[in-house]
């Protein structure tokens, strides 16, 4: 029995309320299209940049809107490291907006934090896979 694999789904952030829509298994043009159309206006030149070569991204060009994308997610060790990595963008960007500084002196916040959504993700991602 296969499943279909999901496009996209949010991850619902209920300490600093930023949620962000994580695409897994979406080929990088029907990712850039949906932008486009969901947006409904040119494509900012960091990620058209990016998406020249990239195979995931972290994306908060479209705020209030937060995207992470993987073109392919299959539980490997190395898509494993690809969702941690992007997630990490996002952390950072999250507690930079809320005035947090990123230093050795408060490392613990930025663990937890990221510790907090991967575990979403996870949930998530094995409810499907």
């Amino acid at each position: 029995m296969s499943r279909k694999k999901l496009e996209y789904f949010g991850i619902e952030d209920e300490i600093y309320g930023k949620t962000f829509h994580l695409f897994v298994n979406v080929p990088r043009k029907k990712f850039k299209n949906w932008l486009i159309k969901s947006h409904k206006q040119k494509m900012t030149r960091s990620v058209k940049n990016a998406l020249i070569s990239a195979k995931a991204m972290c994306i908060w060009d479209y705020h209030p809107f937060y995207y992470l994308w993987i073109e392919k997610f299959d539980w490997s060790i190395e898509h494993q490291c690809v969702l941690v990595h992007e997630i990490s963008h996002h952390v950072d960007w999250v507690l930079s907006g809320a005035g947090i500084a990123l230093n050795w002196n408060n490392s613990e916040v930025r663990a937890y934090y990221l510790e907090y959504l991967m575990r979403k993700c996870y949930t998530e991602l094995k409810a499907l896979y």
